[in-house]
């Protein structure tokens, strides 16, 4: 028993040190759009439960314009989630619909759940600038022909919801919500509450309780991402 503990030990510090170089090459990510290169450093972090993984978190972004290739800002994101790296933790795209790119940084969460770190490009100034406003959207979506940002989470099997927002003025407004949740006072039922912003720009909340497959069956007719 003692020498097979020898040898499962030997074997992983083989495997480490035959993988560091790998760690430490994952360590840079590069991205680009037609103005500027972005160069994401991460921290990784050796995971005993993926062998062939590399948790991490962001510890710095540099923005360098491509023209002159002069770095025009250096980015510290604040605290992150341990995550392992995957298509989506980094984007580069325009989340505020007004033709410059913008980037997100993935923040915590997992799939329906997620946040983003966000930095809007003010050109203006020149600059990405941190946007807690669109960082409390849950799992943003954007669909640019209606200029719209859908939202969805998620808090349970009995709790759940989504969102849509427009963005004016500078500001994340939110149209239109609706949640679902079981009753804990009232058996076999959910209470349904949808938000909408009306023409005066006043939100009005209006919450009702259903039988069960009735209000799961509401919600699903109201879902945003069927409209």
């Amino acid at each position: 028993m003692l020498v097979a503990g020898k040898k499962y030990l030997i074997a992983f510090i083989l495997f480490f040190l035959l993988h560091q170089n790998k760690t430490d090459a994952q360590r840079i990510i590069k991205y680009s759009d037609k103005n500027f290169g972005y160069t994401v450093i991460r921290d990784s972090i050796f995971s005993a439960d993926y062998m062939n993984e590399h948790d991490s978190v962001v510890k710095q972004i540099i923005i360098t314009r491509l023209k002159n290739n002069k770095v025009v800002q250096e980015i510290k994101p604040k605290e992150q989630g341990v995550t392992r790296w995957f298509g989506k933790n980094f984007l580069v795209q325009d989340a505020n619909f007004d033709g410059f790119n913008d980037i997100m940084l993935y923040q915590y969460g997992k799939g329906i759940n997620s946040t983003y770190l966000v930095w809007l490009y003010n050109p203006a100034k020149n600059k990405f600038e941190e946007c807690e406003q669109l960082e409390n959207i849950t799992s943003p979506e954007f669909d640019y022909s209606k200029k719209l940002i859908y939202s969805n989470w998620k808090g349970g099997a009995g709790y759940f919801g989504n969102g849509i927002y427009i963005y004016k003025n500078g500001k994340y407004i939110l149209l239109f919500s609706l949640e679902v949740e079981r009753s804990e006072h009232k058996k076999d039922t959910v209470l349904l509450t949808q938000k909408t912003l009306t023409t005066n720009g006043k939100l009005i909340k209006e919450s009702k309780y259903y039988p069960n497959v009735e209000g799961f069956r509401l919600f699903d007719s109201l879902s945003l991402r069927k409209q």
